[in-house]
């Protein structure tokens, strides 16, 4: 009775009731289909936390929201603004309208959903069998016709433009993200969009999860006010910032690529080896790394390359690199057709060396081509049944870790033990048919989108929020084909004016007033040894800042006047010993209550504090303790801040850089993301202010 009542009303009622009808039917069974997610979810967490195991065909659903800005002309509304995206007539010319480009990030899209879903397989490259273990699907797609609203200031690039991380937390919220996460199970969040000169500077991914920003993201969630932080939800989701220029099924590469950096960022904070950072550069995050340290290879210069033997190398570097840095010094970085051998064990990976086989390859293994090197890449990534035992223990499959972070860590910071899904026969659905990427006649050399700035610090004013107007589209289920990769154009940095910091060029002699207890010690030598392989360290110039009993020297960073008593010394570091001395500097007797501190290039300023008064006494410094000195403090204003970050990224491999002495903390000649690493590595450590 109920039904042919609902029939009647259907059939002979007017539009607006029918259609009114028609909502209510469908609100009626959306919220059965939201609850049963949110039970799914809900069970894996709790299983998560215990022993049992998830039972669940194969493969397992990645369900995505992809946003798309499409910024338009104010002068003409079917073409996209060039303007707002930095790219000029080339937004627009040979018939380039907005609907070009809708249909170009349409092509990028289906690319990449099918190549996802054929790097899953665990070795399947060579195993036909292997079962695919996650598909990537499009929940929605929502097209938005306005620019990227600005969020978090990051300074002022090099052509004078303040420039901006896309405000996440407005997006985000304004279209209730955790009601898809939570609610409709979405996994992953890709936005596509720009990245230009003119303000937008998207992070490559961003994590959201109760266990953290685990990203490769800039500044994190964390150091963020809370403004720009973006929402947390019961489950985890990532975000990924993509560029649909120029656009296509060909052009997926900074898709993938930023996808392996978070792989890069998950796997070792699940072995409790996050953030990959050198502690004094000594990289003790790295070593005894299963990930860093064994089956991928964390920074080149790290390791000793002629006894390396690789593994499956990493998102920038193929196992058979001969020479670390960016390919206009004569590096390997994002070089993937090399077609020198040299030994690898990634197609047999096992921790232990010995239950694997090395064999002496080249490019040939991939294919010679960039995505074939990611698909290769990913698809010996330890996978859904990879049956690798290391001391007794069975490796986990590192995909579940992408497929539901939070419950893969509820269940444990290891690499090892029990997986969260039960091993069952996966359900057999038709896999894409792709045109082959591997094409080794090919050599595209990609290097990545770097924004440059340098100027004074600006007090960020926050956007104006914006209501962004949506259209939501169903997605289609057609693949289109990967067609042969080509070249991409390489990006020309400009320089960034890096300012210098003032040296006094000679000596001051204190004329201290003296105290009851006159003396803290009569001389100074200057030292320390350095754990590395680096060869280039230079000479450094010390400034010893002697404050009087009553003179702060915190005032320093308040903009007071103080004016303390100065030394200058020079520490001369010795390539073969790999360590800085110095002679003594003779500062003579000095006042109870006299604070002593060091500054020297590019790092925080130290207060020393000596604890054996004694008249006879020279006090040994160590400058590279890193509970002293923090390295990172770039334009010298005994600081570390986004200023010095703009620094760093100003000069990344960028050799016609000004100053990039003063960028390059590990003092191998190169900017690149060792030095980057330092730099966070500071930021961890310290106040971020001097002493």
């Amino acid at each position: 009775m109920v039904f042919q009542r609902l029939l009647n009303l259907l059939f002979f009622s007017g539009k607006k009731r029918l259609v009114g009808i028609l909502f209510i039917v469908i609100l009626i069974l959306a919220i059965p289909l939201t609850v049963f997610v949110s039970q799914q979810q809900q069970e894996i967490r709790q299983r998560a936390e215990g022993n049992a195991c998830i039972t669940a065909p194969l493969p397992l659903k990645v369900s995505t929201l992809v946003l798309e800005y499409f910024p338009l002309d104010p002068n003409n509304s079917n073409l996209l603004d060039g303007v707002e995206t930095g790219w000029g007539s080339d937004a627009t010319i040979n018939g380039r309208t907005i609907g070009f480009w809708e249909q170009k990030t349409d092509e990028m899209i289906d690319a990449v959903i099918g190549f996802m879903n054929q790097s899953t397989n665990y070795h399947g490259y060579k195993d036909p069998t292997s079962p695919q273990f996650l598909n990537f699907d499009v929940l929605e797609r929502k097209k938005i016709y306005k620019p990227i609203p600005k969020g978090f200031p990051l300074g002022i690039n090099n052509i004078g433009v303040m420039t901006f991380r896309p405000d996440y937390n407005q997006i985000l919220k304004d279209i209730n993200i955790c009601d898809y996460v939570d609610g409709r199970g979405v996994k992953e969040i890709w936005m596509y969009g720009y990245h230009n000169n003119n303000g937008i500077v998207p992070d490559e991914s961003r994590m959201s999860s109760r266990y953290g920003d685990i990203s490769n993201s800039l500044p994190k969630e964390n150091q963020l006010p809370e403004r720009f932080r973006i929402p947390i939800c019961v489950n985890s989701y990532i975000l990924y910032s993509f560029t649909y220029h120029p656009g296509g099924g060909s052009a997926i590469f900074n898709n993938i690529h930023n996808r392996l950096h978070q792989i890069e960022n998950i796997i070792p904070f699940a072995e409790n080896k996050w953030p990959p950072i050198r502690e004094d550069m000594s990289g003790s995050n790295i070593k005894g790394s299963i990930f860093w340290g064994n089956f991928s290879e964390y920074v080149q210069n790290y390791t000793d390359h002629s006894i390396y033997r690789s593994a499956c190398g990493n998102s920038h570097y193929t196992p058979n690199w001969r020479k670390q840095g960016p390919v206009e010094l004569g590096g390997d970085d994002f070089i993937y057709n090399i077609r020198d051998k040299k030994e690898n064990n990634c197609e047999t990976w096992n921790p232990d060396s010995s239950k694997s086989t090395y064999i002496n390859a080249d490019c040939n293994q991939w294919g010679c081509t960039e995505l074939g090197f990611y698909k290769w890449y990913m698809q010996n990534i330890p996978g859904y049944n990879n049956n690798i035992i290391f001391n007794g223990e069975k490796m986990r499959n590192w995909w579940e870790a992408i497929y539901d972070f939070n419950a893969f860590i509820d269940k444990g910071r290891s690499l090892f033990g029990e997986s969260l899904f039960c091993p069952i026969q996966p359900t057999n659905i038709p896999v894409p048919t792709l045109t082959s990427v591997f094409n080794p006649t090919v050599t595209p050399t990609v290097l990545p989108t770097l924004t440059t700035s340098s100027g004074p610090t600006l007090t960020p004013v926050p956007p104006t929020p914006t209501a962004i107007g949506t259209v939501t589209i169903t997605p289609a289920t057609t693949i289109t084909p990967i067609n042969t990769p080509i070249p991409m154009p390489t990006p020309v940095l400009k320089p960034t004016t890096i300012p210098t910091v003032s040296i006094p060029t000679s000596s001051f002699t204190p004329t201290p007033t003296l105290g009851d207890n006159l003396v803290i010690f009569k001389s100074i030598t200057f030292g320390g040894t350095i754990d590395t392989k680096v060869t280039t360290h230079r000479d450094k110039d010390v400034l010893v800042y002697l404050y009087g009993p009553n003179q702060d020297p915190s005032h320093d960073l308040e903009g007071k006047t103080v004016t303390p008593t100065r030394f200058k010394k020079v520490l001369t570091y010795s390539s073969s010993a790999k360590s800085y001395s110095s002679s003594p500097l003779n500062i003579g007797d000095l006042p109870d209550g006299t604070k002593i501190l060091i500054k020297i290039d590019k790092y925080l300023r130290k207060l020393i504090t000596v604890m054996h008064p004694d008249p006879t006494q020279v006090a040994n410094i160590d400058i590279d303790s890193k509970t002293d000195f923090a390295a990172g403090d770039i334009n010298g204003d005994n600081r570390l801040d986004i200023m010095d970050y703009n620094l760093i990224v100003g000069c990344f491999r960028n050799k016609s850089c000004s100053n990039k002495d003063m960028a390059d903390l590990y003092e191998d000649g190169i900017i690149d993301g060792i030095d980057y690493n330092v730099f966070l590595k500071s930021l961890s450590l310290t106040s971020r202010n001097g002493d």
